[in-house]
């Protein structure tokens, strides 16, 4: 029995590691996009592009990162939580947005409840969006005008 020839194998070697890299990234690539459709992904940057104080530190327009999905410790999801952190930048420099949310069995849909954001050149952190459940009407009627209509646009646009 003949052995192959030592330049097929490294041919082979390379075309196998060419084929895997190109099969990992593929499934990378499939992984943040998966993310970023969630609707709680959706809702927290909906609500950062309309935060003033976000857009005067970064410019527009506010684009995110790659989401560093393995670090368990700022980016988690189970049992019905969800918690993100979410590098955002700008032509002006970058950030970071974290994000709490719940899943609301009853009325099947993702409740941000906080929503904080850092600044990386300086850490400077703070927390511009806190949510309200809305489980009933005289809640929702406590929000200004504009925060609901802000919210109402937000369920429009992502469903």
């Amino acid at each position: 029995m003949r052995l192959p020839h030592n330049g097929s194998l490294v041919k082979f070697a390379g075309v196998f590691g060419i084929a895997t890299a190109g099969c990992c990234l593929y499934v990378e690539k499939r992984i943040q996009i998966s993310y970023r459709n969630r609707e709680y992904y959706q809702r927290s940057l909906a609500l950062l592009k309309s935060y003033a104080p976000a857009i005067e530190v970064l410019g527009e327009p506010i684009k995110t990162s790659r989401l560093k999905y393995m670090d368990s410790k700022t980016n988690l999801i189970k049992d019905g939580k969800a918690k993100l952190k979410i590098p955002v930048y700008g032509p002006n420099g970058s950030a970071n947005m974290f994000m709490w949310a719940n899943w609301n069995d009853s009325k099947q849909y993702w409740h941000i409840v906080r929503l904080d954001f850092q600044v990386k050149d300086t850490g400077t952190r703070w927390t511009f969006y806190k949510g309200s459940d809305f489980t009933n009407e005289e809640e929702k009627d406590k929000l200004p005008d504009s925060e609901t209509a802000k919210l109402v646009w937000i369920k429009r646009t992502i469903e």
